[in-house]
């Protein structure tokens, strides 16, 4: 894992291969010229975490203000060593690009910050779907895809449940624990996952894995949805039924392809 910052490259005077090739808060950071140092973990530019504290004084934010910020919006930072200017390394706050993407959104535009109007309006365009999709089109459709499924099963989950508040984290996880044998906790220590791999958790699924998933939610979204009055355990019955059906498929497809389900890895022969 190493820190870089965007300006050891020649921001000013040749831009066009970053913008082609950074995400959405690298490319800001280089337009409204102000220094954001980030941490890649894993060669992954969608992992990278970012220096929140740059990223709000960069677009005005007050340093003594960063503390209530980050409590008001209850980021996820990872405290990580940070070299200064004066060549001291201290341990500061990074964070995910969505947090930096919700920062951004959330301070208010005012005359002393005139970049942040630019700056809103640039990210509100883009998007992150986009920054995604611009640099990873086949992954941001599928992205897309499986967004639009978790929207309807978690709409037909709200509609079928007695009290209109059904357990999403609980029926998720007993999708895990049919399909893979474990919750998604225990999933992402065994896959070796860092923090931010573990929030998006099913990135790091094979296509065998996220099809099972995606099959098993689309049954169990499609009887919900005709349902009502269902409780917590009922709605849970439904989610493991489905995955139940799932699983002997997808371990004997993985089996033949000599593939690990979980990861997708190539399986080592005897």
């Amino acid at each position: 894992m190493s820190q870089l910052s965007l300006f050891d490259q020649d921001v000013f005077g040749n831009t066009e291969a970053i913008l082609n090739d950074n995400p959405h808060p690298l490319i800001v950071a280089a337009r409204w010229g102000f220094k954001l140092s980030y941490v890649d973990q894993d060669g992954d530019k969608d992992h990278y975490l970012y220096a929140g504290i740059e990223w709000f004084r960069g677009l005005g934010g007050d340093r003594s203000r960063w503390t209530r910020v980050k409590s008001k919006l209850l980021l996820s930072t990872q405290q990580l060593p940070f070299t200064a200017a004066d060549g001291k390394t201290y341990q500061i706050d990074f964070v995910t690009q969505d947090d930096l993407y919700r920062i951004a959104m959330d301070m208010r535009q005012t005359a002393k910050r005139p970049q942040l109007k630019e700056i809103v309006a640039y990210l509100a365009k883009a998007g992150v779907l986009f920054d995604q999709f611009r640099r990873k089109p086949q992954k941001a459709i599928r992205t897309f895809e499986e967004i639009e499924d978790r929207k309807a099963l978690c709409a037909a989950e709200k509609h079928s449940h007695a009290a209109h508040a059904p357990n999403y984290g609980m029926l998720t996880n007993q999708t895990y624990q049919v399909l893979f044998g474990a919750a998604k906790s225990e999933l992402c220590k065994h896959l070796g996952l860092n923090y931010t791999q573990s929030r998006n958790f099913r990135d790091q699924l094979s296509e065998l894995a996220r099809r099972a998933i995606q099959m098993s939610e689309a049954g169990a979204a499609a009887q919900m949805s005709a349902e009502s009055g269902l409780s917590d355990m009922q709605q849970a019955d439904i989610v493991r039924w489905y995955a139940a059906k799932l699983a002997p498929i997808a371990v004997e497809m993985a089996q033949q392809a000599g593939i690990d389900l979980l990861s997708g890895k190539r399986m080592i022969e005897a």
